[in-house]
């Protein structure tokens, strides 16, 4: 039973680290930018060649992928951030997570329209 509990701990810790790094990463880039219908932008066409790069970086794949790379990405990433895995953690951890997967799903959408 300790083995076990011992693999859980690790396991919970290295989500933990990963979604909290992922975070981190991601508190920079969203204040940096402007949000694509947020005031002073220009709406969705203002998108342009600037958002699709972000979107690829945020799928962490390469600018090239084609339509099975980026959706094997997003199921992906889905999985690995998405707010359920974290529910029993905490409303911090949640928030966390539903904001990543915001994200995730806004760059899968601004990707499959290309």
């Amino acid at each position: 039973m300790g083995l076990i509990r011992l693999i859980i701990i690790v396991s919970v810790a290295y989500f933990l680290a990963r979604l909290v790094r992922g975070a981190l990463a991601n508190l920079g880039q969203t204040t940096a930018r402007p949000y694509p219908h947020g005031p002073g932008s220009a709406g969705p066409s203002s998108a342009g060649h600037n958002s699709t790069k972000n979107a690829y970086e945020v799928l962490d794949i390469p600018s090239g992928a084609s339509q099975q790379e980026i959706h094997a990405a997003y199921q992906r990433m889905v999985r690995q951030y998405h707010p359920d895995r974290v529910a029993d953690m905490g409303p911090e951890l949640r928030h966390i997570a539903e904001e990543r997967t915001k994200e995730i799903n806004e760059a899968y959408a601004r990707l499959r329209r290309r």
